[in-house]
């Protein structure tokens, strides 16, 4: 299933960080706007793993409640969201 989140992004000192304000705690970064919102996707989909089921994921904002100034900007970040997903070590494969 996906799951969408409104995301706040900021540039600070020549890169670039991303915020959840859902998902307090759910961050990341990057160098350029793409990369910073590839990471977000990632972020997005390993927070939501580690933290959340079906059932008790949280609401998502309207992206119309973010207000962006400067060179920051929002947007809508989607990801991957599956209870089945197993977190376990990966295995040495001995060839």
């Amino acid at each position: 299933m996906k799951v969408v989140y409104p995301a706040f992004f900021h540039y600070e000192n020549g890169g670039f960080w991303v915020e959840f304000p859902d998902l307090p705690g759910c961050v990341s970064q990057g160098d350029s706007e793409v990369e910073v919102y590839r990471n977000a996707c990632d972020a997005l989909e390993l927070f939501l793993q580690d933290d959340y089921t079906v059932a008790n994921l949280p609401p998502a904002s309207s992206l119309c409640k973010i207000e962006a100034t400067g060179c920051d900007f929002s947007s809508l970040v989607s990801a991957g969201f599956s209870e089945n997903i197993t977190h376990e070590p990966a295995r040495r494969l001995a060839l």
